[in-house]
This record gives C-alpha cells, sequence and structure tokens, in this order.
C-alpha cells in the first residue's frame, strides 16, 4: 500500500487535538471528496464569471476610446464648418449673422417658455377670481334673507310715523 492509503489508528485524544488546531486556524470542516468536488466547480464558476465581467469591461474600455475619438473628430470638423462659414459671411459683407441667429433662435426659445409660463399664471389668476366670485354669490345668497328681513323692519317701523 501507498503511504497515502494506510490507515492509522488515531485516538480520541489525538482526534479532538487535531479538531481543536483546525479551529483555531479557522477551518472549522475539512471537505470531503463530493464536497470539494462542489467548492472547486464553485470556484470555476466564479472564475468564468470574473473572465467575462473582465473581457466585457475591456470591450467598454475600447467603446470609450472610440466614441472620445468620435467626438473629438466631430469637434474638429465643427470648428472648421464654423470658420467657413465666418470666412463666407466676411466676404459676402454679413460678418457675425450665424452669431446674430443664433441669439435670435434663443431668445425666441426661452420668450416661449416665458409665454408659457405667463399663460399658467394668467389661468391660475382667473381660476382664484372664479373661486373668490363663487364665494361673493354665496354669502350674498346666504345675506339676502337677512337683508330682506331687515328692510321689512324699516319698513314696519316707517309705517307708523306717517
Amino acid at each position: 500500500k501507498q503511504w497515502y492509503q494506510r490507515r492509522v489508528p488515531i485516538t480520541a485524544g489525538e482526534l479532538s487535538k487535531k479538531k481543536e488546531e483546525m479551529r483555531s486556524t479557522g477551518a472549522e470542516q475539512v471537505l470531503t471528496g463530493p464536497e470539494f468536488k462542489k467548492y472547486i466547480a464553485m470556484i470555476r464558476n466564479k472564475g468564468n464569471v470574473y473572465k467575462a465581467k473582465r473581457s466585457e469591461m475591456a470591450d467598454l474600455r475600447a467603446e470609450v476610446g472610440v466614441l472620445a475619438r468620435t467626438a473629438d473628430i466631430l469637434q474638429n470638423q465643427y470648428n472648421e464648418v464654423k470658420q467657413t462659414i465666418s470666412s463666407m459671411e466676411k466676404e459676402r459683407g454679413i460678418a457675425g449673422y450665424t452669431d446674430t441667429q443664433d441669439q435670435l433662435e434663443m431668445i425666441s426659445a426661452s420668450k416661449g417658455e416665458v409665454d408659457e409660463k405667463k399663460g399658467q399664471i394668467l389661468e391660475d389668476m382667473s381660476d382664484m377670481s372664479d373661486q373668490l366670485n363663487s364665494m361673493i354669490s354665496e354669502k350674498k345668497a346666504a345675506l339676502a334673507p337677512i337683508k330682506k328681513e331687515k328692510s321689512t323692519d324699516c319698513d314696519s317701523a316707517l309705517i307708523p310715523l306717517l
């Protein structure tokens, strides 16, 4: 028999001593064959997941690089077109036309927002006015009988004086 196949009898004292050593090192239990295989499979699975995530991160980093380069190229093209338009405006004597047009578009957009806010405020004020008018009508209706009673009292007080 090989040395690892021999069984050496262990006394109960030695066994408890070995278990105490394992607890002190943090190992509560020694894994048996099927448990060890399950543990290895779990570690392999985690390794595969890690590799897949690492590959995905590398792909994303490459994509970020491509997108950054594309953004730089587009910014340079935009600046070139803007300079070309500016030089064409100067040649034709309408320098600053594009800038003025951009400012007008911005003003128009902000005017639309202001008009929308004004419309909302006017609508709120109209609702408030309607509420106040209905409250006044309710109060008038509640006071009408009292007013009528006072006027009849005044009429009856004036009749004997005549």
